[in-house]
């Protein structure tokens, strides 16, 4: 979080809206006025997608969320006459989030002749990357290997400038960078399954346990353009069998590394303990809505998980953690009573 906020990206907007949203969805059964907590949490939420897309999902899941929250046990999940009315604050708290999604989804629709909001040209950036991940590790081949083999290659390339040549802004351009993107899943679905769960793998352990060193090296050792753009074209050259925690070979990108990855360990089992705590407190839903969390943010990027992607999120991992040492201290307090007792 302390590198990222030098970094002119969305994340710690994300990570604001949506701490905001997990605060109230947690709170909302306490609440006495639920309908007020259910706009706020509405409003929020919407804000989080707005500063990053790829949250949009959890919104409609809203009304499933805040049920699950109520139910004691598997019983009062199939008594949906009991908690009809949080289903119904769910629904409402889904609405205003689309109401604050409207404006801007009308804007790119003015553009792009579709309600969506994210641009044709963003989605097929991302769906390109996927797929080349995918690709390189199905080959066992660098990024920039399979980069040639297929996004670079002759015919795409072709196709590609001739999208880039239609007006910006404009349906016709959409549409064109729409039919590329349906070439790269075709690509992406190419892949052999072998290739696919390498590159998840390494996506999960990438975004669990990478700590954002090279953000602090980065900031540290200034570099300019030329020297930046060298860097990129080393990491496009190496090889993706392994998960790439090292980027660079100098000592100090290593301490860094060294330093936040190690953080991000510890913190990461303390984490695990935390929910250890919480399900013997018997907060089964309260633990199955936390863990719906982690893994959806961990899965939404597919094989791009990183530290910079876990920034939103890091706010409940650290408020795991901190269970996760009250958890080892009442370990060691039983531990004491009995060794008196013996």
């Amino acid at each position: 979080i302390l590198s990222t906020t030098h970094l002119i990206q969305s994340e710690i907007f994300t990570m604001l809206f949506f701490t905001l949203s997990f605060y109230f969805i947690a709170k909302h059964k306490k609440v006495e006025n639920k309908l007020i907590n259910a706009f706020i949490i509405g409003i929020f939420l919407g804000m989080a997608i707005l500063a990053r897309p790829s949250i949009i999902f959890i919104i409609f899941l809203l009304p499933i969320i805040l049920y699950l929250l109520y139910c004691k046990s598997f019983k009062n999940i199939i008594r949906i006459e009991k908690n009809f009315n949080i289903l119904l604050q769910g629904f409402f708290s889904l609405f205003i989030s689309l109401l604050i999604l409207f404006p801007w989804a009308y804007f790119v629709k003015s553009i792009e002749g579709n309600y969506t909001i994210t641009s044709a040209e963003s989605r097929y950036r991302f769906v390109w990357d996927q797929a080349i991940y995918a690709f390189a590790l199905s080959e066992n081949i660098s990024y920039k290997e399979a980069l040639l083999k297929t996004e670079r290659s002759k015919v795409h390339q072709l196709n590609y400038i001739e999208c880039d040549s239609i007006l910006d802004n404009s349906v016709e351009r959409a549409n064109c960078f729409n039919k590329l993107t349906k070439d790269g899943y075709k690509l992406f679905f190419s892949n052999p399954i072998e290739g696919h769960i390498k590159a998840f793998t390494r996506s999960i352990v990438q975004f669990f346990i990478s700590g954002g060193g090279q953000n602090f090296t980065n900031l540290m050792t200034p570099v300019n353009k030329k020297k930046l753009n060298n860097k990129a074209k080393d990491w496009k050259n190496k090889a993706h069998k392994r998960i790439m925690l090292f980027y660079d070979n100098n000592n100090l990108a290593l301490v860094n590394t060294i330093i936040t990855v190690t953080y991000a360990t510890i913190m990461r089992i303390m984490a695990i303990l935390g929910l250890i705590f919480i399900l013997k407190r018997k907060k089964y839903a309260y633990v199955l809505f936390i863990l719906g969390v982690l893994i959806y943010f961990a899965s939404i990027h597919i094989y791009h998980g990183s530290s910079r992607y876990r920034v939103p999120i890091e706010p409940i991992l650290v408020y795991l953690s901190f269970y996760g040492f009250l958890f080892l201290k009442k370990f060691k307090k039983a531990g004491e009573v009995v060794n008196e007792k013996t």
